[in-house]
């Protein structure tokens, strides 16, 4: 399922993180298996990298983003998505708004947030989509408190924006993070580990039977 007003990044996106997977040869290959087998999108992350080094790395996930009509989003460097010609930039909680975004990338870009708590929901006015984490403990954040589906559901019922489940996700529970209002899941792990492919099996399996 690709994207739409109400499913932003599509069904399933992909957080490809250069600090976490390896290399960006180990990651475009993997990319273009789950893009094979569904992948609606996928988000360039590398927080601790350079421009340059995250322009280097994402061209080969963008070439195989446009031959697949999936969308390519960059994470948090404004930068290397106008170079990359990036479908979308995603925000951290605590860097730009919105509207300061918007106002330096080109026309058209899809700009989403990361939100942990209502106040950085309210923050994120305005955005296409915003990753609420984490729903469930992950090993990107040991130790971190995790939401939980009733809070979650809590907290997507608060807002009008599209809200993705983070943290955590696994072909096991993203059936529970759809039903519980979840526009689509993100996952980082989840997806780069060979059960990934279940996972987006999982995903369209519940959104045939919701439609």
């Amino acid at each position: 399922m690709r994207s739409s007003p109400r499913r932003p990044l599509g069904l399933v996106s992909w957080i490809a993180d250069l600090d976490v997977l390896g290399g960006p040869e180990e990651i475009a290959s993997r990319l273009q298996s789950l893009l094979a087998a569904g992948l609606s999108s996928v988000q360039l992350r590398g927080k601790s990298r350079a421009t340059a080094e995250l322009v280097e790395a994402g061209r080969a996930l963008r070439e195989r983003t446009v031959s697949r009509g999936a969308l390519f989003v960059v994470n948090g460097d404004l930068e290397a998505a106008a170079l990359l010609e990036a479908d979308g930039v995603h925000l951290p909680a605590a860097g730009p708004t919105v509207r300061e975004a918007r106002a330096v990338l080109p026309a058209g870009t899809r700009v989403g947030v990361s939100a942990h708590d209502p106040a950085e929901i309210a923050r994120a006015s305005g955005a296409d989509w915003v990753l609420l984490s984490p729903v469930f403990p992950t090993r990107s954040k040991p130790g971190a408190p995790a939401l939980g589906l009733s809070r979650f559901r809590e907290l997507v019922g608060g807002t009008r924006a599209a809200v993705y489940a983070l943290g955590g996700i696994t072909a096991g529970n993203v059936e529970e993070c759809l039903s519980a209002g979840a526009a689509g899941v993100a996952a980082i792990r989840g997806l780069a580990e060979p059960d990934g492919e279940t996972l987006l099996r999982e995903a369209r399996a519940w959104a045939t039977r919701a439609e």
